[in-house]
């Protein structure tokens, strides 16, 4: 217990205070470069203006310290040996692991966009640094919060999610975002090599013609399958659960308003709602 309670204090410490940091050198950052205004102000876009990458580097290596304490942490509590075993099974854990894999690339992506070696690889396509933040939320965040509420259904309701629906919402979700992933990074990638031969941005992805939006459109197919299979299975066991709740609504006008006269009860809710 001493030994997690100080795993934890480290995560905590580094993690917080990283992410603040790194929050206020872009403020601030955006502010005094952009003119802001007041003498105060001038001062400080001369400081930014010289130490900018130096701050956001510092700022991003503390952080990505802080989101290796918490795989490491993560992946020890949910025994990482195990990994290949709980993917097979479909288990909670196993959309932890999707979660924690998809953050250690976002995370990776997010530490190189701020390094003067490799910003301007990662910066320069738009889609290069939208697709990492879309990697940390659609990967590394909603299986978090869905292998939470896999893990909470028997509890809350008494019945078990479907395991056919659980298995293609972990395969559906985790294949798609890494196929969104790889897809986008490579198109960027490739509309950035155009920029660098001469082309505007719209004119690179012009050159693209239509093989982009499909291609992207067709990878994120099996995201749309994942998060249809999951919001059936949280569905389907949940139907003793939805009849006490439609039970409970029809309750609140009396419950929150006292008992009604019944001719009030005669009016056709079509002129009630209007």
């Amino acid at each position: 217990p001493d030994a997690s309670r100080r795993r934890a204090n480290s995560l905590f410490w580094t993690l917080v205070p990283g992410s603040l940091f790194f929050y206020l050198v872009f403020l601030l950052g955006g502010l005094s470069l952009g003119g802001y205004g007041g003498p105060m102000w001038r001062l400080l876009a001369g400081f930014m203006g010289r130490h900018l990458r130096l701050l956001l580097a510092l700022a991003g290596s503390t952080m990505f310290a802080g989101f290796w304490l918490y795989f490491i942490n993560l992946w020890r509590l949910l025994a990482w040996r195990s990994a290949y075993r709980q993917f097979k099974a479909a288990t909670p854990a196993a959309f932890w692991f999707l979660s924690s894999a998809a953050l250690v690339v976002g995370t990776l992506q997010g530490l190189l966009q701020v390094l003067p070696t490799t910003a301007y690889y990662l910066t320069n396509a738009e889609e290069v640094p939208n697709i990492h933040a879309q990697l940390n939320m659609i990967g590394g965040v909603l299986p978090a919060l869905m292998g939470v509420v896999y893990w909470l259904l028997p509890e809350l309701v008494g019945r078990q999610p479907e395991p056919r629906l659980v298995k293609r919402s972990l395969y559906g979700i985790g294949g798609g975002i890494f196929a969104y992933y790889v897809t986008t990074l490579v198109l960027g990638l490739v509309r950035l090599g155009l920029m660098r031969q001469g082309l505007s941005s719209v004119a690179a992805a012009e050159q693209l013609g239509w093989l982009a939006p499909w291609l992207l459109m067709i990878s994120a197919l099996p995201l749309v399958l994942g998060f249809f299979a999951f919001a059936t299975a949280v569905y389907r066991a949940t139907p003793a659960y939805r009849t006490r709740m439609a039970a409970e609504m029809g309750q609140l006008p009396g419950r929150f308003a006292g008992p009604m006269p019944a001719r009030l009860g005669r009016i056709p809710l079509a002129y009630v709602v209007g």
